[in-house]
């Protein structure tokens, strides 16, 4: 596996920090935080992998 950077990451979504990468084995790749361990799947291109990993959930108000 080797590390590649296409474009910015944003930092984790999990735990904040900002060493986020993408890594690139046999044509696919995949993006998570070499802090928390967290990563997200496997995507066929390393835009598609940044995309995902940079897609945030707005976050909604409950009202009581």
């Amino acid at each position: 596996m080797k590390a590649v950077l296409q474009q910015a990451l944003e930092a984790c979504p999990f735990c904040g920090s900002d060493a986020a990468k993408i890594t690139e084995d046999h044509g696919t790749y995949e993006p998570g935080c070499t802090h928390c361990g967290t990563y997200i799947g496997q995507y066929s291109s390393a835009r598609s992998a940044a995309a995902a990993w940079n897609r945030r959930c707005a976050l909604s108000t409950i009202e009581a």
